[in-house]
């Protein structure tokens, strides 16, 4: 786990040693900054594939997991909210008037996109499936290089992201809001509280939730941490680009973990880079809290 959080920081930390390389190149760099976003999506898209789930399950399956997800969404969206309104100033991409609601309906429905072109072609190309987890770890490693430079041009110190109440503010909402979510559901959807909480502590961690509770809790219920965290990942990149100009507290804590990679690139893009160290202190602490809280909570089952 510190390993993995090591790997994550340090092509960010590289990234802002790197000094300012003059406007053409950073236009450059720019660009590149926002068509990886769109491989990792579409890379994220493949590995899906890559998680069996039994056909025979899937529907009772994906009912509980939906009631579960809308829970957590709706408390998510209410403590961040209250957070948000206490202690975040707004972005520093203001909407623009006119076509900004186009333009942000254009933005949600675009990653989704390429993370359904991504399933499809996984599909056709099985390999690819297995082979995407490696892409993505390739490109996200080079976003986060480019990330940390996008940093240091606009003059943003460690300090900043070190010391970040906020992130810290709406990390701690997310874990309350998620937790309380789960005992509400529990009984609803018919599984042990335990387990209920332990599929609540993923925060969009799916890669990690899903091998997690399907060793130390059962395949079905690391089969729903798969779907549940999925759903919160791709609601969050649907939602950033609609959400980021006027919420960019809600934004970012509902990204969970992934606020500190994944969706940090989009972040970055949408709420703009001023926003970026509250979102890296948010990330960290999630991804921290998560595995520890689900190893509590699986050996509570």
């Amino acid at each position: 786990m510190t390993f993995d959080l090591i790997l994550l920081l340090l092509p960010l930390v590289v990234g802002y040693l790197i000094p300012g390389l003059g406007k053409p190149i950073e236009r450059s760099l720019e660009r590149a900054s926002n068509a990886l976003i769109y491989i990792i999506l579409l890379l994220m898209g493949a590995s899906i594939t890559d998680f069996g789930i039994d056909i025979a399950d899937a529907g009772t399956l994906l009912m509980k997991v939906g009631v579960f997800a809308v829970i957590a969404l709706l408390l998510n969206m209410l403590a961040l909210r209250w957070v948000e309104r206490r202690h975040l100033v707004a972005s520093d991409s203001p909407a623009r008037a006119g076509g900004a609601a186009i333009n942000a309906l254009k933005g949600a429905i675009t990653p989704l996109v390429a993370v359904v072109a991504g399933v499809v072609v996984a599909l056709l190309l099985p390999a690819l499936g297995a082979l995407s987890h490696h892409g993505i770890s390739l490109a996200l490693y080079l976003m986060l290089l480019l990330v940390g430079h996008q940093l240091r041009a606009s003059g943003i110190s460690l300090r900043q992201i070190v010391l970040n109440t906020t992130g810290v503010k709406l990390a701690a909402a997310v874990i309350v809001a998620s937790l309380i979510a789960a005992l509400i559901s529990a009984p609803l959807i018919g599984i042990p509280l335990t387990s209920s909480l332990a599929l609540a502590s993923g925060f969009g961690w799916y890669s990690l939730s899903a091998v997690m509770l399907n060793d130390q809790i059962s395949p079905i219920v690391g089969a729903m941490a798969l779907c549940n965290d999925l759903f919160r990942e791709v609601v969050a990149i649907m939602m950033l680009p609609m959400l980021s100009r006027r919420h960019p507290g809600t934004a970012i804590g509902y990204c969970g973990g992934t606020a500190m990679d994944m969706t940090l690139p989009i972040i970055s893009r949408y709420a703009g880079v001023a926003q970026v160290p509250t979102a890296l202190s948010c990330g960290a602490l999630l991804s921290l809290a998560a595995p520890l809280l689900m190893a509590l909570f699986a050996s509570m089952t």
